[in-house]
């Protein structure tokens, strides 16, 4: 009995086509969520810049400023950058760059620079504190609840449409069960009174019974 009764309820849940595509909404608000979060993951970048310089000079008798000068720079880049919950960001980098120059003020025409740079950037006013920057989080988090509450209404909805039409349909059975065995009766009634219609039974008894 158990199973006839709860049978039709999970039919009708896995069946649904609207709660089906309900379903959807929580699913949607919950990667909502992860993109929210998503802000404040660590960015790895890297910015590689290549330039060569030719430039024409009066002829001289001082080393590294008379003659063409010919210079060559390649920089590269790189570093990590995260946006804090207090609305600041905090970067590290570091540059390596490779210079050539031709004449040079030096002994050498090549050489290397390196330099690795840490700085908080943080507002004081406008977009400062968690609120301002978790916001989108807390909005996030709650289109996920508030389409996981519509979700269940809908289920408890469908559920209580599905309770209530089995149980009509459970009434309307019955009573076409009970409706069916006082015809029944009935019939066996009439059937005897005619039996006896030469006997004890007047015609108007049996009216009665066909009537009924």
């Amino acid at each position: 009995y158990a199973t006839e009764r709860t049978r039709p309820r999970h039919l009708a849940v896995a069946g649904n086509l609207d709660l089906e595509v309900a379903r959807l909404t929580p699913k949607i608000a919950e990667q909502q969520v992860i993109q929210a979060e998503a802000a404040f993951d660590s960015v790895f970048f890297a910015d590689l810049d290549w330039q060569k310089l030719d430039t024409p000079q009066p002829a001289g008798t001082v080393p590294g400023l008379s003659n063409d000068i010919q210079q060559e720079t390649l920089s590269l880049n790189t570093g990590v950058r995260k946006l804090l919950t207090t609305g600041g960001t905090l970067q590290v980098d570091t540059t390596i760059e490779n210079n050539e120059r031709t004449p040079s003020f030096f002994s050498v025409n090549d050489f290397y620079d390196a330099d690795l740079l840490a700085s908080l950037n943080q507002p004081l006013l406008r977009n400062f504190g968690s609120e301002v920057t978790t916001s989108q989080i807390v909005l996030a988090k709650n289109a996920e609840e508030d389409a996981d509450e519509q979700l269940r209404q809908a289920m408890n909805e469908l559920v209580n449409n599905v309770e209530a039409a089995y149980w009509n349909l459970d009434l309307a059975r019955r009573q076409v069960l009970i409706q069916q065995r006082l015809l029944d009766r009935t019939i066996a009634e009439r059937d005897r009174l005619e039996d006896r219609a030469d006997f004890d039974v007047s015609p108007v008894r049996i009216t009665e019974a066909n009537s009924r």
